[in-house]
């Protein structure tokens, strides 16, 4: 039932979300040249480190763009909660990344990309067929 939700966490929908924002994650770094760290950091508007949950969803609406229909905002809730232990309502950015297993390609303080580690990952995605998809010119 639905009461298992914080004790025995339902590992498959935190499975499903750490999946979707890892890819989203991935996709926002190659075509807008943001890391997951910043893309967070940038909804922090206190520079606690932290993150409520409705940033966090924002986030994920708006930079990451995982529609609703996607992961619906109770999913959404419900992994940020179960990663809540602590029961704060809120996240650090450190506890999303490392439930993402996120590395960021510049591990700089403030969060900055930098642009020849964007430019190897896509050369490397480039060379693996699995790389090619849609990959048509966007003046974005």
């Amino acid at each position: 039932g639905t009461t298992q939700m914080r004790r025995g966490v339902d590992p498959e929908p935190l499975e499903k979300a750490r999946q979707m924002i890892k890819a989203a994650a991935r996709t926002a770094a190659r075509h807008h040249g943001r890391e997951l760290d910043a893309i967070l950091s940038g909804f922090d508007k206190e520079g606690s480190g932290r993150l409520a949950f409705d940033d966090l969803r924002r986030a994920l609406r708006r930079c990451l763009r995982i529609a609703p229909r996607s992961m619906a905002d109770s999913e959404v809730l419900a992994w940020c909660q179960a990663l809540d232990t602590e029961k704060t309502g809120s996240l650090s950015i450190q506890e999303v990344l490392n439930f993402v297993d996120f590395e960021p390609k510049a591990s700089q303080p403030t969060g900055s990309l930098l642009s020849d580690a964007a430019t190897e990952e896509e050369a490397a995605l480039d060379s693996t067929p699995s790389g090619r998809e849609g990959r048509s010119p966007k003046s974005s």
